[in-house]
């Protein structure tokens, strides 16, 4: 009997130290602001990690990735299908933006293509995420094409909305945290956002017009409302990574 207890015991432990170390947290988000998300994704299935066991929290997430990560979150069974871009042909990514186009998802840019290893921004982030967890939106027509989204998430608790333009990169953090915000109807951050004043929405409205365009320094910038005061809020110098700040429908990106 007391043969039997012990390997019942040992079972027991082996099992507790596996869960543990199953999902651990990632040793560079123990302290991070968004560490409950992320290790809400995490427990989830939804990433892995580095091979390094990292996170690397604050590192901005491609189109693809992010996409992928969606579709793993809300679509059920195989991922399949390939050529639904002219950019998205047979890579590993290919089942998982093709079944994103199939949901209406995502729908590429203006030019057709999906550009997969650009950074995803937020305001297409919102959209994705909203879409693939058929969040009711307003069908009303909207001044630009991510109003309603922006201001879904303003409204309704992303602790990162308030301060957030439209055309600025997601970080992975980030990333977890949207994931985290959608599934459960308190964000893990005790942070009120501030909501955007009035006075910044008569005649120029500061979370529209944000969304980014170029300067003449080949830089991205944008407006924020501070303290009920449209001031410019720099973005990405496109110099620095060696390409150009190029003007679309959708915002100014660095090509």
């Amino acid at each position: 009997m007391r043969i039997r207890i012990s390997a019942i015991m040992l079972v027991l432990a082996l099992t507790a130290i596996t869960a543990a170390y199953a999902f651990a947290s990632f040793p560079d988000t123990t302290n991070h602001q968004y560490s409950t998300a992320i290790d809400w994704i995490q427990a989830d299935g939804l990433v892995s990690g580095y091979p390094d066991g990292t996170f690397h929290p604050d590192q901005t997430i491609i189109r693809a990735e992010f996409t992928k990560i969606i579709v793993e979150a809300t679509v059920g069974g195989t991922k399949t299908g390939s050529n639904c871009f002219p950019d998205v042909t047979d890579q590993w990514f290919a089942p998982y933006v093709c079944t994103a186009k199939d949901y209406a998802i995502v729908g590429g840019n203006g030019d057709g293509t999906f550009t997969p290893a650009r950074e995803v921004n937020y305001a297409e982030a919102l959209k994705i995420v909203l879409e693939a967890y058929s969040t009711p939106l307003p069908t009303t027509t909207p001044e630009f094409w991510y109003s309603h989204y922006v201001d879904y998430a303003s409204q309704n608790g992303l602790v990162f909305a308030a301060n957030k333009l439209p055309h600025s990169f997601v970080s992975r953090a980030e990333m977890a945290e949207m994931i985290y915000w959608i599934n459960n109807p308190q964000p893990d951050v005790a942070t009120t956002p501030t909501p955007t004043p009035a006075q910044c929405i008569i005649d120029f409205d500061c979370s529209a017009r944000g969304y980014a365009s170029c300067d003449a320094n080949n830089s991205i910038y944008g407006y924020l409302c501070v303290s009920g005061q449209c001031v410019i809020q720099p973005g990405p110098d496109c110099t620095a990574t060696g390409q150009t700040c190029v003007e679309y429908a959708t915002g100014a990106y660095c090509n």
